[in-house]
């Protein structure tokens, strides 16, 4: 018969990987929900997330169709991504000749950096915050 030693604080190590695994996995979700609710606002109120009054559209339906195809992931590491699919984003943030721009995204146009102003503002320092205390208790949960 053979006999392992350490199996027991090997599981307990394991358990803990896994327990800290899930916690991040529940933290970006919430911070993916509440980063898409701010894009969603956005929309609803015809501002950007930075509290610039949008111009009036000719066809409001254009931005429920750019709405749809926003998609916040996940990263691995814990880096969030802002991905539209919609053909027409890039016009509808930064405008174009005769158009101009209706930033929804909480980023400051043209330099697509974190806004530090208004919603996005709060949002971001808010995140940094969030995942701050994140990291410390998860660092009370090390092996």
């Amino acid at each position: 018969m053979v006999r392992i030693s350490g199996a027991a604080e090997m599981r307990a190590r394991l358990q803990k990987t896994a327990d800290r695994a899930r916690r991040l996995e529940a933290f970006l979700q919430r911070e993916t929900a509440s980063l898409r609710a701010l894009c969603a606002q956005a929309f609803a109120e015809r501002r950007s997330p930075m509290g610039d009054a949008w111009p009036p559209t000719r066809d409001p339906s254009s931005a429920a169709s750019i709405l749809a195809t926003v998609a916040i992931v996940a990263r691995p590491g814990g880096a969030l991504t802002i991905q539209v699919t919609h053909p027409a984003a890039g016009y509808f943030v930064h405008g174009r000749q005769g158009q101009p721009g209706r930033n929804f995204l909480p980023l400051e146009v043209p330099s697509m950096q974190p806004a530090e102003r208004g919603a996005a503002g709060e949002w971001w320092s808010g995140h940094r915050a969030r995942a701050k205390a994140f990291i410390e208790s998860a660092e009370e949960l090390s092996p």
